[in-house]
């Protein structure tokens, strides 16, 4: 299971990065622990999914933006996030699922770059 910390680097060149929100259930991205007692508390985005993970992509990413290169088409299908705080310690639970997409030569159709089938990250 990979840890640590994400990188803002892009491994291929892109004009854009396009979200695709086929999350089933979106309305709730999972539980986290808050206050004293560490009570359990659903854990929301602020706004639509599309539109939160949208603008997260863009305000990291943007500057990586080339104009003479592809469109990336990101389709996530399953986002879940958890919280864990045991005697000593607190772990932190990303779960996803997504399809990357890449934007052929001729601009008018994606092809599949890759498929991050149940990637889990865990930050201890």
């Amino acid at each position: 299971m990979p840890s640590g910390k994400p990188t803002n680097k892009l491994t291929l060149k892109t004009s854009g990065i396009r979200i695709i929100n086929a999350v089933s259930d979106s309305s709730i991205l999972g539980f986290v622990q808050q206050g004293l007692f560490d009570d359990w508390i659903e854990a929301v985005a602020d706004k639509p999914l599309t539109c939160f993970l949208q603008e997260y992509v863009n305000s990291t990413y943007a500057s990586f933006y080339t104009t003479d290169a592809p469109e990336i088409l990101i389709v996530v299908q399953e986002l879940r996030i958890n919280e864990r705080t045991l005697t000593a310690t607190q772990k932190a639970y990303l779960r996803l699922k997504a399809m990357v997409f890449a934007e052929n030569a001729n601009r008018q159709q994606y092809t599949l770059y890759e498929e991050a089938s149940n990637r889990d990250y865990c930050r201890y």
